[in-house]
């Protein structure tokens, strides 16, 4: 059974972006075990979809040591393919740090985390503008899949799902969150009511 690798600790919107992803390669290659490194606060998420068939949880807020004890037990396993969904340094050191045959990143990456692949994917046609979700499609052609959205983005169990990043953080109270927050062409603010 061929391995896969994906690396994308953080970001929720992004991270969903990725397990829609994960979910067209595992509809398109059902034969391909898929593995995930994310952080802790988002680990429930990511474990829950049907897709992913193991978690490598990053303690982020353990410093040095947690990049280190998550690179432990990544390297105790040899991937096929690795992929750097996200192109930051601390992901493109993940990458090299893993056993894969193949090493395969962003070609928009940053913080010099270029340097650690052995390919890069192509950006869709619209370039850097493309949607986040255009350009993660583009890993599917990696391990032979098309580089689309093919199948639904399911979860195991739902109603168990403990999402802890929803949960109010020293008794602050939860905040609303704009899917498109991050674009450009955004109108009118929200109001609380």
């Amino acid at each position: 059974m061929p391995e896969l690798l994906i690396i994308k600790p953080s970001a929720l919107r992004d991270i969903v972006h990725g397990l829609q992803v994960a979910a067209s390669i595992k509809a398109q290659k059902p034969e391909w075990r898929i593995s995930w490194i994310v952080r802790d606060i988002f680990s429930p998420l990511v474990r829950a979809c049907t897709a992913v068939d193991q978690v490598f949880v990053f303690q982020r807020h353990e410093g040095a040591r947690g990049f280190l004890n998550t690179m432990r037990d990544v390297r105790r396993q040899e991937f096929d393919v690795v992929c750097d969904f996200q192109g930051l340094l601390r992901t493109g050191l993940m990458t090299k740090w893993t056993r894969a045959r193949r090493k395969v990143g962003r070609p928009d990456a940053r913080e010099g985390a270029g340097f650690f692949y052995q390919e890069k994917i192509k950006l869709p046609p619209a370039g850097r503008t493309a949607h986040a979700l255009e350009t993660l499609l583009q890993f599917c052609p990696v391990v032979g899949a098309e580089p689309r959205l093919v199948g639904p983005l399911r979860f195991r169990d739902v109603d168990r799902l403990s999402l802890t990043f929803m949960e109010p953080r020293k008794g602050q109270r939860p905040i609303l969150l704009s899917p498109t927050a991050a674009r450009t062409t955004r109108s009118g603010t929200a109001s609380a009511s």
